[in-house]
């Protein structure tokens, strides 16, 4: 029977979530058996070449809870997947997701159309950052 490949290490993950109004980027990064978590808004500045990411709150959490949740939601799987936008949905979300897991980069992306187990990822980070989520995710 086939066995899903279980995440044992981590280094650093990244999902970005942009709409037409807003861009908001959450970063996970591996210090051992610590992380931290943030989130960031992403300000598009006129007349640059750059955008701003903008801190809007960070925590400290252990790296075996964020170990958890990517079991549980299947990241490992996402890799590849590529979400198209489905074509009677002219507005709505779209999503970047990238990391380093057991050394092996993962990445995946979604317009309207994202991987199983995406909205509890989302949810289980956002927790992480703002409910001193350990206990939430």
């Amino acid at each position: 029977m086939f066995k899903k490949e279980k995440a044992e290490t981590f280094k650093t993950l990244k999902l970005r979530i942009s709409g037409m109004r807003c861009t908001e980027e959450y970063e996970v990064i591996c210090n051992g058996e610590s992380c931290e978590a943030a989130h960031y808004f992403i300000v598009y500045r006129q007349g640059t070449d750059s955008d701003i990411r903008e801190l809007q709150k960070s925590a400290v959490c252990s790296a075996q809870v964020v170990l958890d949740l990517l079991n549980r939601c299947n990241v490992l799987g996402w890799d590849g997947f590529s979400g198209p936008n489905p074509r009677w949905v002219r507005d709505g979300w779209m999503m970047n997701f990238e990391a380093v897991i057991n050394d092996k980069r993962i990445y995946a992306s979604g317009s309207n159309n994202f991987p199983k187990y995406y909205s509890e990822f989302r949810d289980g980070i956002k927790s992480l950052i703002y409910d001193g989520g350990e206990k939430n995710v």
